[in-house]
């Protein structure tokens, strides 16, 4: 009887993992949903691979944006700007998209410039 109560625990344990993992990828496929509808403004092709675009520390220089990647300030290029009216900003927070070598794809202005 105890060795039953043995195998239910370690059924139930498998059970309870395969639940959480499941749970936990579906609520990061919601969490990127708003960058997969976002598109780049110089090509029109989408600024996301489900695994480059994040919140960012950003700050308006004047002219244009800049974007804080790894330790260093990296100027926005103007047509990787995305337009906040016509694209979701998920929390109203700076955003960006980007690939190898720190290459920009897209940035989305949050509410605030700093």
């Amino acid at each position: 009887m105890g060795e039953l109560h043995g195998t239910q625990a370690i059924g139930f344990l498998i059970a309870a993992c395969i639940g959480l993992g499941i749970a936990g990828y579906t609520k990061h496929a919601r969490a990127h949903d708003p960058y997969t509808k976002w598109e780049r403004p110089d090509t029109g092709g989408s600024c996301c691979s489900n695994q480059d675009c994040r919140q960012a520390s950003a700050r308006f220089n004047g002219n244009g944006w800049d974007v804080l990647l790894e330790g260093r300030w990296v100027e926005v290029p103007p047509g990787r700007v995305l337009d906040p009216t016509k694209y979701e900003n998920p929390d109203g927070m700076h955003h960006v998209c980007v690939g190898p070598q720190q290459h920009i794809y897209c940035f989305m202005p949050g509410e605030a410039k700093y």
